[in-house]
C-alpha cells in the first residue's frame, strides 16, 4: 500500500486552508491542539461531507468569539469534507478498499476494514472515525503501516489512544506452510498478543486474533531465528552524487546481513545496498526521492529483511533530512 498517496496527501492538506478554525500548535504539529473549536466542529459532524457543517462551524465560530464568521466555518467545511474526497480516490487507485465510505456515523463504526492484494486489518471495536486520537492514527499511516507477503505492521504505540483497538489480521497467497505461527515484532510470541490462528493450506490464507496493533509475520513454526537480522547502530551522512543529487548512505551496524538483505526507509527501497560483513552494512538513498514520497515527515522506520523473509526495524525512527549534515563530494 502506498500510504503516502492514502493519507499523507489528506494530512498535508487537512488543516493548512487560510480561514480554518485551529489555535497555536507547536513546530511540525499537523493537527489542531487537543482544545481547539476545530473538534467542538468534528464532534457535531455524522460524516466529514455533513450537509449541516457550515452551521454548525458557524456556531462553534461564534460562540468562541473567534473572527470570520460563515467565511471561515465554510474555509473549515471544505477542508473537513478533502478527508473524503482525497482519501477515497486515492484508496480507490492503489486497488485498496474499505467500507469506511458506506458509514452513515462516523464517530461510530464497527468492522471497520482496510484491504489489499496481500492483506487486511479488520477493527474489532467501535471507532469513532471524527476523533483526534483516530486522525492522529491516521497520519502516523504514512511511515508505519506495512502491507507485505506474509507481513503486516503498524506501530500503535504512536496512538495511544488506538493502542488497544483489536483487530483481526487476514494475510492472503502465504507460502505453503507446513504449520505457520505468528512472530511479534520479530519474535515469538509470549505475551498472546495472537490469538485464534487459522491457516487454510488450500487458499494459501491466515487469519488471527491481535491484541493490538505491531508488527505480525508468518513463518513455519519450529523455524530458527538465528539467522534474523539485528540493528544495533545506525550512522548516516549526507553527499552529493557526480550527477548532482544528494544521497544518504547509511551505515548500518548488527549481525546476520547477508548479501541479500534488503534495506527501506518507510516503504522507499534503497538505490544500492553494498555488504561489508555479516556485520555492517551499507545502504544508499536519493534525498529528492524520499521527500518526493514523503513530502510532510522527516522521521522514517528503518527495516532490513534478510532473503529467508525474516526482519527488524530499527528502534527508532530515522531523521533522514539531516540539513546541518556536512555535503561531501563522492562518486
Amino acid at each position: 500500500m502506498k500510504t503516502k498517496l492514502l493519507f499523507g496527501v489528506v494530512f498535508s492538506l487537512l488543516f493548512c486552508l487560510p480561514g480554518v478554525i485551529k489555535a497555536a500548535t507547536g513546530p511540525g504539529e499537523e493537527l489542531p491542539a487537543a482544545d481547539d473549536p476545530f473538534w467542538n466542529v468534528m464532534s457535531q459532524l455524522n460524516r466529514p461531507d455533513d450537509p449541516t457543517c457550515t452551521a454548525k462551524a458557524t456556531a462553534v465560530i461564534d460562540a468562541a468569539g473567534l473572527p470570520g464568521g460563515a467565511e471561515r466555518a465554510a474555509a473549515t467545511c471544505e477542508s473537513i469534507g478533502w478527508i473524503i474526497t482525497t482519501m477515497q480516490p486515492s484508496l480507490a487507485s492503489e486497488g485498496v478498499t474499505t467500507n469506511l465510505f458506506d458509514q452513515t456515523n462516523w464517530h461510530d463504526i464497527t468492522g471497520l476494514y482496510f484491504r489489499e492484494d496481500s492483506g487486511k486489518i479488520e477493527f474489532t471495536n467501535s471507532v469513532d472515525f471524527m476523533s483526534r486520537d483516530f486522525m492522529l492514527f491516521l497520519s502516523s499511516l504514512v511511515s508505519n503501516l506495512e502491507f507485505e507477503p506474509e507481513e503486516i505492521g503498524l506501530d500503535a504505540d504512536l496512538v495511544n489512544g488506538m493502542r488497544n483497538a483489536g483487530t483481526v489480521i487476514t494475510m492472503w497467497n502465504v507460502s505453503d506452510f507446513e504449520d505457520p505461527e505468528i512472530l511479534v515484532d520479530d519474535a515469538t510470541d509470549s505475551e498472546g498478543v495472537v490469538s485464534g490462528l487459522s491457516y487454510d493450506r488450500a487458499t494459501n490464507t491466515i487469519t488471527f486474533n491481535a491484541a493490538h496493533f505491531t508488527t505480525f509475520k508468518a513463518v513455519e513454526k519450529g523455524s530458527a531465528l538465528a539467522k534474523q537480522p539485528k540493528i544495533t547502530k545506525v550512522e548516516y551522512v549526507q553527499y552529493k552524487s557526480h550527477k548532482g543529487k544528494t544521497k544518504i548512505k547509511m551505515t548500518i551496524k548488527g549481525r546476520n546481513f547477508t548479501k541479500e538483505t534488503q534495506v527501506k526507509l518507510g516503504r522507499q527501497s534503497a538505490d544500492n545496498v553494498k555488504y561489508s560483513s555479516s556485520k555492517k552494512i551499507k545502504a544508499y538513498f536519493t534525498l529528492s526521492d524520499l521527500k518526493e514520497k514523503y513530502p510532510n515527515t522527516n522521521l522514517l522506520t528503518l527495516k532490513v529483511k534478510n532473503e529467508n523473509g525474516l526482519s527488524k526495524k530499527f528502534d527508532k525512527l530515522v531523521n533522514y533530512w539531516l540539513k546541518s549534515a556536512k555535503m561531501t563530494e563522492t562518486n
